[in-house]
Formats: C-alpha cells, sequence, structure tokens
C-alpha cells in the first residue's frame, strides 16, 4: 500500500515529502 510520510529516513534523505510505497 502507500503511506504518506514527511519525516527524513536514513539513506532517503532526498524523498522526504512523498509516498512510500509499500508491497
Amino acid at each position: 500500500g502507500t503511506y504518506d510520510f514527511m519525516c527524513s529516513f536514513p539513506g532517503h534523505y532526498s524523498v522526504m515529502k512523498g509516498k512510500f510505497i509499500v508491497e
């Protein structure tokens, strides 16, 4: 599914704002 996130994850700093797709 898709989860909304507005945080900076380790190694994912370039995708701070957006939708985190999880299968």
